[in-house]
């Protein structure tokens, strides 16, 4: 005589995926990990870069840096400077999302703001 108690099924496998998906949907965007594929820079084939375009990036524009002792940070009030490691009139580093992408000189702007006239756009090095 065999034993029957009621056992728990097994939960149900999901739906299989929609074969379409929105033409909004950063699906377009993805890159398959199988050899020969994608190559580094390119997008898939039908891909478009169109949905990333409204993202906004934080860009910043160092004019130089310094180490100081956290003593001299501290003693630091008005009228204090900062001595950079960086000459007037000298390149600046831009940033995005704090990588260095280019190199610029400052430049005075019509109304009275400052700009960055690029320089140098800087190649991405392999890792």
């Amino acid at each position: 005589m065999t034993d029957t108690q009621d056992t728990p099924e097994a939960p149900a496998a999901p739906p299989p995926a929609e074969a379409a998906a929105p033409a909004d949907s950063l699906q377009a965007l993805e890159v398959t990990a199988e050899a020969g594929q994608a190559q580094p820079g390119a997008a898939p084939e039908g891909a478009t870069l169109d949905p990333l375009m409204g993202i906004t990036m934080q860009v910043q524009v160092v004019l130089g840096r310094c180490n100081m002792p956290i003593a001299d940070l501290l003693a630091l009030g008005r009228g204090s400077i900062v001595e950079l490691d960086r000459e007037i009139g000298g390149s600046v580093d831009v940033l995005v999302n704090h990588k260095r992408i280019a190199r610029g000189d400052l430049t005075k702007l019509e109304d009275g703001r400052v700009g960055v006239t690029l320089t140098e756009i800087l190649k991405e090095t392999a890792a």
